[in-house]
């Protein structure tokens, strides 16, 4: 059971790496639909540590598609699920590099008292609701 298990996280994972790749590409369709099964697997194993990388990434690439509001959004849900993981969590202290510049970057798009209060409202969406907005959202972004 363990060694299926350590498989299927395993395999959850590598889900991600591509998607990466096809977001550094500027390919955000490819990024996103990488990511909706990376982000199922995980969900289905509980995985919250790696489900919140996803929706990290998917906030990037919602922004490199214009839809700033929803990347701020998403990122928030990002921020509740690690700190579900690790309850210490602040994003000021254990933020990643690649939300530092993300954050940064949605700052500039949007100003930083929006982009807050945006985040907020993605860290008070469950898991369940974080998951269902990445699913419904547009490249156009009108969905939030």
């Amino acid at each position: 059971m363990s060694e299926r298990i350590e498989d299927e996280w395993g395999s959850a994972r590598a889900r991600m790496f591509p998607a990466q790749v096809s977001l550094a590409k500027g390919d955000n369709t490819a990024a996103r639909s990488r990511l909706d099964k990376a982000m199922d697997a995980h969900r289905r194993l509980g995985d919250r540590e790696d489900a919140a990388l996803c929706l990290e990434l998917y906030a990037s690439a919602l922004l490199l598609d214009g839809a700033a509001e929803e990347a701020a959004i998403i990122l928030g849900a990002s921020d509740s699920l690690r700190r579900s993981v690790v309850p210490t969590f602040s994003p000021d202290n254990l933020e990643r590099v690649g939300a530092r510049e993300l954050r940064k970057d949605l700052g500039a798009r949007l100003g930083e008292r929006e982009v807050n209060r945006l985040r907020e409202r993605g860290r008070l969406m469950t898991w369940a609701e974080a998951v269902g907005l990445v699913a419904s959202s547009t490249p156009a972004g009108g969905s939030v």
